[in-house]
Order: C-alpha cells, then structure tokens, then sequence
C-alpha cells in the first residue's frame, strides 16, 4: 500500500464529440485493491471545434497541417478543462501550495478506430507543462499491439468503480453503447465481461442536429412527443442488431448516418427522434439480456454517460428490462453520470502506475501474457 493518497486526473472526450470531461481523483491503496472517490468533476464543451473533429471522425480529407493545428487545439482544451477541475477543488478545501496532481490520465479524441488501425488524439506535453506532472495516454495501444481490439477499456476500472455484492450490469450509453458485465464482489476477473453494443448519441446526436437543428434532444423532449415509425424502426433494428452481434469493438464505418439522413423527410422530426430511441433500447436490452448471467433480484442494471439524461431512452430502456427491477442512475451510487469515463481514466491510470494491465483478455482478445503496463507519457525534464 502507498503510504499517502494519489491524486489523479482523468480526462475523456468521447464520441459525442461535444465536450472534454474531466474528474479529479483520490486514490487509496494500489493495485486491484485500490479505492476511488470523486473529488471534483467538469465537462468543457468544445464549441466550434466539435464540428473540425467530427469531421476528421467521419474521414474528411484534411492536409497534415490541418490535422496538427486540430490537435494542438483540441490539447488545449485538456488543458482548460483540467484547470478548472483542479480549481473547483481547491476552491472547496483551499491550501492551494499544498496540493499537487501526481497524475494526468487522457483518452484523447477517437479519430480513426477500425482495429488493428486506431488514433486517439492527443498531445500530452501542453497538459504535463501546464499541470507539472507526468501525463498518462495512448491507453489504447498496448492491447491493439498484442491483438487486442482496444475496447471496450472501462471493464477493470468499472470493478473498481461499481463492484458489489450482487452482480451488476454497467451500460455506458455515449456515443457508441458499451456494458461491462460485473459479477458479485468476491468473484475472480475472469468472468468480468466487457462488449460494445451498438450506436447510442452518435446516432441520437446527428439526428438532433439534422431534424431538430439543435447539438441534442434535450432531455428527450423531443422523441417523449413522438411515435414509433414502423419502417424506419425495422431498418434501424437490422443496423443495430448487426452491430450488437458483430463481436468487435465499434467505431469508423459505424456511423450509420446515411439511414437517418434517407428517412429524415419521411416522417416528422419528433417521430424521427421516438424511433431512434426505442431501436436502440430495444437493441441494448437484447444484448444485455444475452450476455448477463443475472436477472430479478440479484441483477442490477446501471446507466451512465450522457445518454442517461435522456428520459426517452431511459423510459424506453426501463420498459424493455424489467418493470420490477428499473435501472440505476450512477449518480444514485455516487459517481455522477457524465464522470463516469473521465474517472475510469484515473482509476486506469493508478493501475499502469502500479504495472497492471489496462484491458482484460477475454473482453479485448489481446493475448493473455502480453507485456504489462505498458503506456506512453509526456515526462517533463
């Protein structure tokens, strides 16, 4: 054990493409023995620079120079986003002189993910200099080098974060919907279970901005005011049925923008919005339903990631698995919704600190004995 706490910050853009988190950390012990508590969290939405990378997500052309202005600006707003983390903090407890970040964790922005091919982008030296500490990225790397898909990442540090008596489905319904399968507490790693599902806001999100003409359905409102197409539903539900199945991480080429475009003008944008949310609640909780061992009593289902604040898809996830066992909120077992990613980026990274693995072999399909703890790190001199 460590003789004092670390205190780590993790910072996530996922992708939504619409803002960085980023969580501020405490971490307690080492290893898988380690605990985690929340100290401050804030999200940094990336205004005009949401549609520059959205862009590069979907393989726009762009000359290399466009690509590293890209880059640097999307690194300074880890920057902005992790100052202020640090701030709300000292603004609670003050002696500022005092308090030092040992650790910076960064996903980076998927660019480009179709395995053994993946960029996270991101450049971790203007994050070491401004913080004066060393920089944890490229978390992805290590397992795609030893035939791994890379994802999903969050499985060890969602046993850390959520791990319970009883066993537990964690659902992440961002850009893309991923679960970790947990089992009870005392059970060993190995039956942790880890999968992408399907599209979630990618989807929810592009139709938004097509029909809606606004960043997202806020809250749902929209989708609560509709109905179900049958159509549009059926060709969703093949879409995201293909991908559920598919066995493989998600990411470029999975967009699926072309089919929402081609029904956008065939029915009314709330009707448009209602569809999307039941095809792809439908779709998690098959797959869900599926791939845990768990149901009733001894089988919670919680929700985080931004799509839990849409009350359409919650309502619609709710009605699918089970009226007697509704889902959790993380915010109900202290982690707050939209922390969650960024804080799994801490706990990932005290666990490379410590030499441990990130990724799980039976989740990513990396070699089982491949090299430990590998990473990259900006190390300032």
């Amino acid at each position: 054990m460590t003789s004092r706490p670390r205190y780590i910050l993790g910072l996530m853009s996922g992708t939504s493409i619409d803002a960085i988190d980023a969580a501020l950390v405490r971490i307690e012990g080492e290893g898988l023995d380690l605990s985690a508590r929340l100290l401050s969290h804030c999200s940094h939405a990336l205004g005009d620079l949401a549609p520059q990378l959205r862009a590069a997500l979907r393989q726009t052309p762009m000359t290399t120079g466009e690509l590293t202005r890209l880059c640097r600006l999307l690194s300074e707003f880890h920057v902005q986003t992790a100052e202020r983390a640090v701030a709300l903090h000292l603004a609670r407890v003050g002696d500022a002189a005092a308090f030092k970040v040992d650790l910076a964790v960064a996903h980076g922005q998927t660019v480009f993910h179709a395995p053994p091919d993946s960029w996270q982008m991101f450049d971790p030296f203007p994050l070491a200099h401004a913080l004066g500490c060393q920089v944890l990225c490229g978390l992805r790397g290590a397992d795609i080098a030893a035939g791994g898909q890379g994802a999903p990442i969050t499985p060890l540090s969602d046993w850390i974060m959520y791990r319970a008596q009883r066993k537990r489905t964690i659902v992440n319904l961002g850009g893309f919907a991923n679960a970790t399968v947990l089992p009870a507490r005392d059970a060993q790693l190995s039956e942790i279970r880890g999968l992408d599902i399907c599209l979630c806001n990618q989807l929810l999100d592009h139709a938004a901005r097509r029909v809606l003409h606004t960043p997202f359905d806020e809250n749902g409102r929209a989708a609560q005011a509709g109905s179900i197409h049958p159509d549009l539903l059926q060709g969703l539900s093949d879409l995201l049925t293909a991908q559920s199945a598919s066995g493989r991480s998600l990411g470029t080429a999975d967009e699926g923008f072309a089919l929402v475009d081609s029904f956008a003008l065939l029915c009314s944008p709330n009707d448009l919005m209602r569809t999307l949310v039941e095809a792809v609640a439908v779709t998690i909780v098959r797959s869900i339903h599926l791939n845990s061992s768990g149901t009733g009593k001894d089988f919670e289902c919680v929700l985080a990631g931004g799509g839990a604040r849409n009350q359409a898809l919650t309502a619609a996830l709710g009605a699918h698995l089970s009226a007697s066992q509704p889902p959790l909120m993380s915010d109900q077992l202290g982690i707050p919704i939209e922390a969650r990613e960024a804080m799994a980026m801490a706990v990932l990274g005290a666990l490379a600190a410590d030499g441990l693995p990130l990724t799980l072999a039976q989740v990513t399909g990396r070699a089982p004995h491949s090299t430990q703890g590998l990473w990259t790190r900006a190390i300032l001199t």
